[in-house]
């Protein structure tokens, strides 16, 4: 599986995933890029996934994803983020 993150500045990210709270899955670069690429394996297919994304500028500043945190859409209006995703089932 391949996340794609592109950034207006340059980033290092921290890329965990896993299931229910355990996020075993984890993936990092140092190396601060305007579009990452993130490779990551060791998932099992048909299984649902969470994940959190820390990514981190060049002055130290971080922005971390929360699988748990709520999206504001609007004035009363908040929804559970969707930071997850299922692996396709093993072929027949």
């Amino acid at each position: 599986m391949t996340v794609r993150v592109t950034t207006n500045v340059s980033t290092s990210y921290l890329f965990e995933a896993g299931e229910g709270n355990y996020l075993g899955v984890r993936k990092e670069s140092s190396e601060p890029r305007p579009v990452n690429n993130i490779a990551a394996s060791g998932f099992s297919p048909g299984t649902a996934y969470i994940y959190r994304l820390t990514l981190r500028d060049a002055s130290g500043k971080a922005v971390t994803t929360d699988p748990n945190a709520l999206a504001i859409t609007g004035v009363l209006d908040a929804t559970r983020m969707d930071l997850s995703f299922t692996t396709p089932p093993l072929p027949d």
